[in-house]
């Protein structure tokens, strides 16, 4: 009788503990972001003016440590006519640019920020610095854009602003940059790092409040 109760007894025990395993992997399941193999590569979204369209496109969306991966983003007009958009500075999210310069004459910018986030959640995103902190020697800046001239079908930009005579510039509102990593301001300095093991988040944005995002991940 004794070693009946004792294997009723092994055997509940064993069942509570696949209950506890069935359990936490069912948890673990529901709060991992999607496999690598699912993440796309090319992402875009109507801008909230006229009929332009903010895209990004990765190289790739699985890295091993130390590789680069490379970010383009291009805003462009859709329709078959030029469109001109007043300029705005309702930037969704801040701290984004094209390069250490900042977004320069564009009207975008991009970011990564560590971790996975999605619309719901973007606005608390924090951008790593992927420019080494300093001075650079920067193009021409303008201290004031007006508006922005966008041809017929495609990212071909002319730039209205503070020069004499207008327009100031065109040019093609497409950036790109490649990253291995991100710096990091110690008390002791600043130091590189590159992509660590995980899930991170690449943010393109531009001045009229329109935001897109892709991920990536990075393996050992």
């Amino acid at each position: 009788m004794k070693s009946k109760r004792l294997i009723l007894s092994s055997v509940g025990i064993v069942v509570l503990a696949l209950m506890v395993i069935l359990l936490y992997s069912f948890n673990i399941s529901n709060t991992i972001s999607p496999y690598p193999s699912q993440f796309p590569n090319t992402s875009l979204g109507l801008s909230s003016v006229q009929s332009l369209k903010l895209s990004i496109h990765l190289n790739t969306t699985d890295l091993v440590n130390g590789q680069s991966i490379s970010v383009t983003v291009k805003e462009y007009n859709v329709l078959a006519t030029s469109i001109t958009v007043s300029a705005s500075n309702n930037w969704t999210i801040r701290g984004l640019s094209v390069g250490p310069c900042g977004t320069l004459n564009y009207p975008f910018g991009f970011g990564i920020a560590k971790g996975y986030f999605t619309s719901s959640n973007i606005t608390s995103a924090k951008v790593l610095d992927l420019y080494n902190p300093g001075a650079f020697n920067c193009p021409m800046i303008l201290s004031k854009i007006n508006s922005f001239l966008f041809q017929p079908n495609g990212d071909n930009a002319t730039v209205y602003g503070s020069c004499n005579p207008n327009p100031c510039l065109t040019e093609a509102a497409t950036a790109s940059q490649s990253f291995s990593g991100y710096w990091e301001t110690t008390p002791f300095g600043t130091t590189f790092n590159n992509f660590q093991p995980g899930v991170y988040t690449v943010i393109a944005g531009d001045e009229w409040g329109t935001t897109v995002i892709l991920h990536f991940v990075v393996t050992s």
